[in-house]
């Protein structure tokens, strides 16, 4: 049996340094770095022999802008035999610190030759994000109110009127997130605070008010999350 170590702490990570250099303008070279990442199958907690299976290569530029990704099949979400293989790779793109395209190429562990590219176009208003494309097909739609914060997600690729509402409390956290399939309330979800403003729990329920998740946080006096439960 193999014990699987899901979580940041336990999978491996390798820092790489990147000689490859890009520049958005093309008139000035800027240097960036990368960072893979390995899912690690222990054979027992006793025994630390462990074979680490890649599932990530990261670049990213000196401002932790994401600009290259390669994503391969993970033990925790596919058969064996697919372990390691190369899913998609993705090229992001900026003007200044805003992200305007993402452009993926899919293909690798299920298919014989790699699909199509898939092209996703971010616009902004005012600064904030306004809607995405995919391959020219509005994709979605981001309403927010006065203060800025982010209060309705159009779903626009469904044909239908599928969305999330968001709510914020008076200290202008978010307090609750509702989803709506076909203009029918599905599900909502609701975050808890403490006094100090931190995250201490979630509830999950569906469209019978049903729980369906909940999850209570648990800190010590700095605010670090010593147990979820």
């Amino acid at each position: 049996l193999y014990v699987i170590m899901k979580t940041l702490l336990t999978a491996i990570f390798l820092s790489l340094i990147c000689l490859t250099v890009y520049s958005c303008s093309g008139q000035e070279n800027h240097k960036h770095f990368g960072l893979s990442v390995y899912y690690t199958l222990l054979d027992s907690i006793q025994n630390p022999t462990a074979k680490a299976h890649k599932v990530s290569v990261e670049h990213y530029t000196r401002d932790s802008n994401l600009i290259y990704q390669e994503v391969y099949a993970s033990p925790a979400e596919y058969p064996q035999e697919k372990w390691g293989q190369l899913l998609s790779t993705t090229q992001l793109f900026y003007e200044g610190k805003q992200l305007v395209r993402e452009e993926t190429q899919e293909g690798g562990a299920f298919q014989q030759a790699a699909t199509g590219k898939s092209v996703k176009t971010y616009s902004y208003s005012n600064g904030r994000l306004q809607e995405t494309a995919v391959n020219g097909e509005p994709h979605e739609h981001y309403e927010y109110d006065s203060e800025g914060r982010l209060v309705t997600l159009t779903l626009l690729y469904t044909g239908r009127k599928d969305f999330e509402r968001y709510s914020n409390n008076n200290r202008g956290l978010k307090d609750s997130v509702r989803q709506y399939l076909n203009n029918q309330l599905i599900a909502t979800k609701t975050f808890l605070y403490d006094q100090n403003q931190r995250l201490i729990g979630r509830i999950n329920v569906d469209q019978y008010r049903d729980t369906v998740f909940h999850e209570v946080l648990v800190r010590d006096a700095k605010g670090n999350v010593t147990e979820r439960r």
